[in-house]
C-alpha cells in the first residue's frame, strides 16, 4: 500500500493518505510560534497491523526534522516508535501527555 504523509494544518495533524486520498491515520498536534507537540496518534480501522503506524511516524518527523522549532513529543505510540529507533529522534523533546 502506497502512503502519502501530509501537514494537514486546518485540522492540525499529520495524516497518511492512501494513494485515492483515504486518510489511513494520523498524529494530531498543537504547533505555537516556537514549537509543535504531537499529541496523539491513531491508525483508522481497516488500516491497522499494515505498518501504517510507523509509516506515518517516520514521515511526521521527516517532515517535522527541517523545521527550525523545536519538536515536542507527548503520544505514548510515537515514544515508543522513537525508543525502537535509538539515536535517530533524539532532536525530538519527550514531554508528559498532561503538560
Amino acid at each position: 500500500m502506497e502512503l502519502t504523509v501530509v501537514d494537514d494544518r486546518e485540522r492540525s495533524q499529520f495524516e497518511a493518505r492512501t494513494e485515492d486520498g483515504q486518510v489511513a491515520g494520523y498524529v494530531e498536534y498543537r504547533r505555537h510560534e516556537d514549537r509543535v507537540t504531537l499529541v496523539h496518534t491513531e491508525v483508522n480501522e481497516g488500516f491497522q497491523g499494515k505498518g501504517v503506524g510507523s509509516r506515518l511516524a517516520r514521515g511526521t518527523f521527516a517532515i517535522l526534522q527541517p523545521e527550525t522549532i523545536r519538536v515536542r513529543n507527548a503520544c505514548p505510540f510515537l515514544q515508543r516508535f522513537i525508543d525502537r529507533h535509538p539515536g535517530e529522534y533524539d532532536w525530538v523533546e519527550a514531554v508528559d501527555p498532561q503538560d
